[in-house]
């Protein structure tokens, strides 16, 4: 007598159906993720600067010395050192505290500080006058950091 055969495995008419409902979710999903993705890059740069402030203010605290955070809008960037001769620019030999680029797509607009810097003092109080920075994404959303005089930064 002949065995019969166990048939296992997937038919092409199923395999083609499967493809066909991926296809069709990716189709859906994949332009909510793009329009969703500016909005995630413009937050994600907002939380980078203050995580920068924070950490600048408690190395001032920490090191007992003045830090100095400068913003480069035209290259959409920060960085935050230790000033260790108080000349409020970055020497040689400075101890680096943070340097971040921006996300693509994330512009750093401008800066409510004088001269685009903030300087800590070793009590962690800013010197400089305290202000905002404001971040624009290619959608055309801002995000607002406000510093205040105790040296604390919000996102608004």
């Amino acid at each position: 007598m002949m065995k019969k055969m166990k048939n296992s495995g997937f038919t092409l008419l199923e395999l083609m159906v499967v493809i066909a409902i991926v296809a069709i979710m990716a189709a859906i999903a994949i332009p909510n993720y793009i329009s969703w993705l500016p909005d995630r890059r413009l937050a994600a740069g907002a939380q980078d600067i203050l995580q920068g402030l924070q950490k600048s203010r408690s190395k001032a605290i920490v090191t007992n010395r003045r830090v100095v955070v400068n913003f480069n809008t035209g290259a959409d960037s920060f960085i935050a050192f230790v000033d260790d001769d108080a000349s409020g620019g970055l020497d040689a030999g400075e101890l680096t505290v943070v340097s971040r680029n921006m996300p693509a797509g994330i512009d750093l607009v401008n800066t409510g500080f004088a001269g685009n810097s903030v300087t800590f003092d070793n009590r962690g109080i800013p010197i400089t006058a305290v202000g905002t920075v404001t971040l624009q994404n290619s959608k055309g959303n801002t995000q607002v950091l406000e510093m205040f005089l105790s040296g604390h930064s919000v996102l608004q």
